[in-house]
């Protein structure tokens, strides 16, 4: 049995040398060549990231970017059951933590239509009064399930064009 590789230095001392690249390469993982991680702003200034949904499965896309007293939403999808769920018609990410903290909320930003990244929308805007923010194809399909959940009065919802800057809170999106 082979012992296991430690240090991505000793990889490459069995790699033969490409004629085109430096003669010494650096190793990441030794302790002279880490990025020290950037010092926190303010007084416990922390970019959180936190995924609610979608992280090692297929759906449920959430993410939610929190600094200080702002978060930012990424996507807010669905899953569509498999055969173990009877009687299941959809599965929701679990943004309760979304809810707790709805009052740093700044908007929700979706990245495209499909509905693993925009069918939790409806659902999630009953609990939270932020604007949402899509691409043009994505603005049509969500303001149509709007309309089909009954929805639609007092969203915020806006179409965005590439190149488009929003200042969201701590976040520039």
């Amino acid at each position: 049995m082979k012992k296991p590789i430690t240090k991505l230095g000793n990889w490459l001392k069995n790699v033969a040398p490409n004629p085109e690249s430096p003669s010494r390469i650096k190793d990441p993982l030794s302790k002279k060549n880490r990025r020290k991680p950037p010092k926190p702003r303010g007084r416990g200034s922390r970019l959180r990231i936190i995924p609610l949904g979608g992280l090692g499965e297929i759906g449920k896309n959430m993410l939610a970017l929190e600094y200080d007293q702002d978060i930012v939403v990424i996507d807010a999808g669905i899953m569509f059951p498999d055969e173990n769920m009877p009687g299941v018609d959809l599965v929701l990410p679990d943004f309760t933590y979304l809810i707790e903290h709805r009052d740093k909320v700044r908007a929700i930003l979706i990245t495209h239509g499909h509905e693993d990244h925009t069918g939790a929308i409806p659902y999630i805007l009953r609990y939270l009064n932020v604007p949402v923010y899509a691409p043009k194809l994505a603005h049509g399909l969500i303001s149509a399930k709007l309309r089909q959940h009954r929805s639609l009065n007092n969203i915020e919802l806006y179409p965005i064009v590439s190149g488009t800057t929003l200042d969201l809170g701590v976040f520039r999106a």
